[in-house]
């Protein structure tokens, strides 16, 4: 799946902004279980949001945490900054703890 860096489809934006929207809204229980049992790190529903972007494009967890660390439009809507998102280990544990 190749991408120019700078253009992202306005579709696969939509997704990620209504997958942020539908996360934020859940219960803090439903998404604890994403993060880090300890409370550190990541609010679950941004995992939710990565995890989803994951299954949507049919990718590896490395492939789709660099797409996103290079989307503009993406790290404003989890409100990241390049170098801030999660390692690939990181969102493959969030997954396994999600039931």
């Amino acid at each position: 799946m190749k991408r120019e860096s700078n253009v992202m489809p306005n579709t696969l934006f939509r997704f990620v902004r209504q997958v942020a929207s539908l996360a934020q809204k859940l219960t803090d229980a439903a998404l604890m279980e994403l993060s880090d049992p300890a409370g550190n790190g990541f609010a679950g529903w941004k995992h939710a949001v990565l995890l989803y972007l994951r299954e949507h494009m049919s990718a590896e967890y490395k492939e789709v945490l660099d797409w996103a660390e290079e989307m503009e439009r993406v790290r404003a809507v989890l409100n990241l900054q390049r170098g801030e998102f999660p390692a690939p280990s990181t969102l493959c544990k969030a997954f396994k703890r999600a039931s």
